[in-house]
């Protein structure tokens, strides 16, 4: 695995291993928000236009006095994410050369890339090059090296945004070199967040989400964990050129996959996910092990309840859904795609009633567009859009 985190002592659940601030100011904001959010600390707060009348960008009152944004104020602000990353990263080297360490420490994969990826990283860095007049062979290294190594930024609870992200919306992605050697696994032990909050740049902190044991190997997920296990492999392959043997995958080729796993997950013995809990425990009572009658009966619940929605749709169905997954919350982990189910069902509620009707069939479009999320929740998508299709116009019921 070349690199790697290795706990030298026994790590707490919920631990901070390491906190760190992307490396050369590199994190920038997804195409689609450059001019909704601060185009440095990525805050969704008050913003300005930064002065520059040819710049799409906007910061909010703190950043404003920032530096940071110069190397990508102007019509450079219009260019795709790599290219605004590979000018922020061209503009740290010249300040500072512990950056351009920092850089060719990581792995870039570049030689192993074939030609077509090869070719748009070259036609990056040129766009890069004619901004700020770089090395455009490095720059195109480095742009391997985004590719390999970035990590995203997300945003927690803005479901009616994103209803398929597991709570959490994407805004932006950089680079965060420190914690670069952290290895994949399908069943992680440790949890990549990184932290926005307004005036302030990103901050990367890994959190265990399980106990680490000494001489463990601090694990990460590079792909989305409830994505079924041919698209996981095949997205690692594609971009990180590696096949995954972790403790999920072989358990998967071995018992058969996530559909499977999700009724062995009603005894308490593998995540909803897929993903290997071998003590699983109850949030509320804390008993590990099968599952208490408590978690059974609100499994049964939240079962039935998804059952009534695709049944008859009704706006009380949905209501029931919704006050269903409410008592099935403090008994995660051991069901959570049932909630997870659930909250997409849920949109189709905002659907029926009428409240937000634009903003939910927005999410449902933007979500069948995303390949890897869109084949393994067909199903409820189509729910939605049925309900959309069914609803009475100016009915609310």
């Amino acid at each position: 695995m070349g690199r790697a985190f290795v706990s030298t002592k026994r790590i707490a659940k919920g631990t901070v291993l390491l906190e760190c601030q992307a490396t050369g100011n590199s994190v920038v904001l997804l195409d689609h928000l450059v001019g909704e959010r601060c185009d440095v600390c990525l805050a969704d707060t008050a913003t300005k236009p930064c002065g520059n009348k040819s710049c799409a960008a906007v910061l909010c009152a703190t950043c404003k006095r920032s530096p940071q944004h110069a190397s990508v104020c102007g019509a450079a602000s219009r260019e795709p994410v790599l290219v605004r990353s590979l000018l922020r990263l061209a503009a740290a080297e010249r300040a500072d050369g512990a950056v351009a360490k920092q850089l060719d420490a990581l792995e870039n994969h570049h030689d192993a890339y074939g030609p077509e990826r090869r070719d748009a990283f070259k036609a990056a860095a040129a766009r890069a090059a004619a901004f700020c007049g770089g090395d455009a062979r490095r720059l195109a290294r480095h742009a391997a090296a985004f590719e390999s190594n970035e990590f995203g930024v997300s945003e927690t609870n803005r479901w009616r945004h994103a209803p398929l992200e597991l709570g959490e919306e994407s805004v932006g992605c950089g680079l965060f070199a420190a914690a670069a050697p952290a290895n994949h696994s399908c069943a992680p032990n440790c949890d990549p967040v990184v932290v926005i909050e307004a005036g302030r740049a990103p901050v990367l902190r890994l959190i265990a989400r399980a106990a680490i044991a000494p001489g463990q190997q601090v694990f990460i997920a590079y792909v989305p964990l409830y994505a079924p296990g041919e698209q996981r492999r095949a997205s690692l392959r594609d971009t990180y050129l590696f096949d995954c043997a972790c403790a999920r995958c072989r358990a998967e080729r071995r018992d058969g996959t996530p559909a499977a796993a999700v009724q062995r997950a009603m005894a308490g013995r593998l995540c909803a996910c897929g993903g290997l809990l071998r003590r699983p425990a109850c949030f509320r009572c804390g008993r590990r092990g099968r599952p208490t009658r408590a978690h059974a009966a609100a499994a049964a619940d939240l079962g039935r309840a998804l059952a009534a929605v695709h049944g008859d749709g009704s706006a009380a169905a949905f209501d029931a859904l919704e006050r269903s997954d409410e008592k099935a919350a403090p008994y995660l982990h051991a069901f959570h795609a049932l909630r997870h189910a659930s909250r997409v069902a849920r949109l189709g509620g905002a659907v029926l009633r009428g409240d937000g009707v634009p903003e939910a069939a927005a999410a449902v479009g933007k979500s069948l567009r995303r390949a890897q999320i869109g084949d393994e929740f067909a199903p409820w998508l189509e729910t939605v859009r049925a309900l959309k299709r069914r609803r009475p116009s100016g009915s609310s019921s």
